[in-house]
Order: C-alpha cells, then structure tokens, then sequence
C-alpha cells in the first residue's frame, strides 16, 4: 500500500506510514502534556517529506516514533494508579462517589494524561483527577461524566487559586450535585 493511503487509514502495515503516525501520536501527547511550547506536526511533516527527497530517516521522527510504544505502556501502567482514598474527596466517598486522583511527582514525558483520564474514568465516573508537575509548576486535568466541569473550571480558573482549594471546590461540586439529583 501506498504511504499516502495508508496514512489515511492509519494503516500500519506499511513501515513508512507507520513512522509517521507514530511520531504524530506522540508529538500530539507531548504538546497536549505541555512539554512542546508549539504544535510541531507542521515539522514533522517538513521532516517526512525529506525524508522522503534523501531516502534517509529522520533522526527527530525515529526518535518520536521509538517512543510510542512507552507512552502506550506507560499509559497502561499509570492508569491502574488512580486511588479513591484522597482525604479531600473523603465526603464525596461517602456518599457513593468515589473519586479517582492520580499524582504524578515527576510526570512522564510520554504518558498520554488525556487517554489515562479516560480509563480512569471508567473506574471513577463522578471525577477524575490527575495532577503532575512539569518543571516545578503544577497542572492538574479533571473530567467526569456527570458534572459540568468544563463550566466549573473555567469559572474556578479565573480564581487565582492553588490546586488544593481547587480540589476542595470540585470535591463540594460533586457532594452538592449528588444531593441535588438523589432528591429529584
């Protein structure tokens, strides 16, 4: 197959294609984690196509592409780290909605936090926590399939507040709106 169609259809029989779409996956990642200050796929794409002229492999692609296979791992591996025992959530166990937290001291620089997020939150529908460090700065990632917490965060993101009182907010969210619907 082409390298053009199997691209398209993320087909990776084809070992060229498959290059590619590895080191996207992971650019994607690293950019989404905010280890890349700019969306590079413009550069990657620069990188295949010269690849491509000089029939030799790019040094940045293979190295992008080698990494994918330990994002997936570490992923998996991080994943199965969620706990329900933070003593900020105690309430919100209590009343049958326990919430996933994950911290990660030294984050891994390919472990793909939006994919983590999403399994845990199978485990942990009412919310998903995961906080990391990046260059001594704190970030944190939340979701949940109940609560509007793109509504939420972006109200308590204009608080200049640190992650702890955030905590405690989205801890009282999720209380008040398990009490808001067991009553209805």
């Amino acid at each position: 197959m082409r390298i053009d169609k199997a691209l398209q259809k993320n087909d990776l029989r084809n070992f060229v294609a498959r290059r590619y779409i590895q080191a996207i996956a992971v650019n994607q990642v690293l950019v989404n984690n905010c280890f890349n200050d700019i969306d590079s796929q413009i550069q990657i794409f620069r990188l295949a196509i010269q690849e491509i002229i000089d029939k030799q492999l790019s040094y940045e692609i293979s190295e992008l592409a080698d990494m994918f296979f330990d994002m997936k791992i570490k992923t998996e591996i991080l994943k199965d780290n969620f706990s329900d025992t933070h003593p900020i959530f105690r309430k919100a166990k209590r009343l049958g909605c326990p919430v996933g937290y994950l911290y990660l001291k030294d984050m891994e620089r390919s472990a793909d936090i939006k994919s983590i997020i999403e399994l845990g939150l199978k485990k942990y529908p009412w919310l998903c926590v995961v906080v990391y460090n990046i260059k001594d700065e704190k970030y944190i990632f939340v979701k949940s399939k109940y609560i509007p917490i793109n509504e939420l965060l972006s109200y308590y993101g204009e608080l200049d507040i640190g992650i702890n009182s955030l905590l405690k907010l989205l801890n009282a969210e999720v209380v008040n709106y398990k009490i808001k619907n067991d009553h209805k």
